[in-house]
């Protein structure tokens, strides 16, 4: 997972202590393999991937009947395909939210977009030569034209987006999680429809940890 799909609230333990689900970085997994002390035949990458699996198997024990529904942001903001990406960026800094679903005409969700996808919009002079080369790398993936103008919402979205349905416990949502590596979900309703978007640690709040 990246820093981006940290966003959302800070859930608490029952003895008040602050608990998130966040990502960790390799410098994370050696200063915390160096405190543990001894031999540990482990690599950085072994040590987050076993802290991700033992968190959700921890979260999913504990919390079993909260529904996606409960936890969801339901006045999180969405976009078209057809939104300008100065638009998106717009958005999301007044709400403070790197995630948005785009949806169609019948609120369907046709893709999501979040604060990395920007990467694309690195113009092929940009002064700094690291994103440079990565702006032109996801440009290329994208499949967009590099002398193109700023590219709209369609252009950058992920799709098909990883969704979740709005009756679906905690248990659903953690397999979702597992699946694609994914801490937030665009909602949909029994009609395929947006509802809202659910943040992992939001669901951890309401789970009481």
């Amino acid at each position: 997972m990246s820093a981006d799909d940290t966003d959302g609230n800070n859930g608490t333990q029952p003895d008040g202590r602050s608990f998130a689900y966040v990502d960790i970085s390799d410098e994370d997994a050696y200063a915390a393999m160096a405190e543990i002390g001894g031999f540990l035949d482990i690599t950085p990458g072994d040590f987050k991937l076993l802290y991700r699996h033992a968190f959700l198997h921890a979260l999913e024990r504990l919390s079993c009947s909260v529904r996606a529904g409960e936890a969801m942001d339901r006045a999180a903001p969405s976009i078209t395909a057809d939104t300008p990406l100065i638009r998106v960026a717009e958005r999301m800094t007044e709400t403070g939210i790197g995630f948005m679903p785009v949806i169609d005409a019948e609120r369907r969700v046709l893709g999501v977009v979040t604060r990395s996808d920007f990467l694309v919009c690195i113009a092929p002079d940009h002064d700094h030569e690291a994103l440079r080369l990565v702006g032109n790398h996801r440009r290329e993936q994208k499949g967009l034209d590099q002398g193109a103008d700023t590219p709209l919402a369609g252009d950058i979205m992920h799709a098909p987006a990883v969704t979740v349905g709005i009756d679906d416990h905690a248990p659903a949502v953690m397999d979702a999680v597992r699946r694609s590596g994914h801490a937030r979900f665009p909602v949909i309703d029994a009609e395929g429809r947006l509802a809202g978007v659910l943040f992992l640690n939001d669901l951890m709040k309401r789970c009481h940890l």
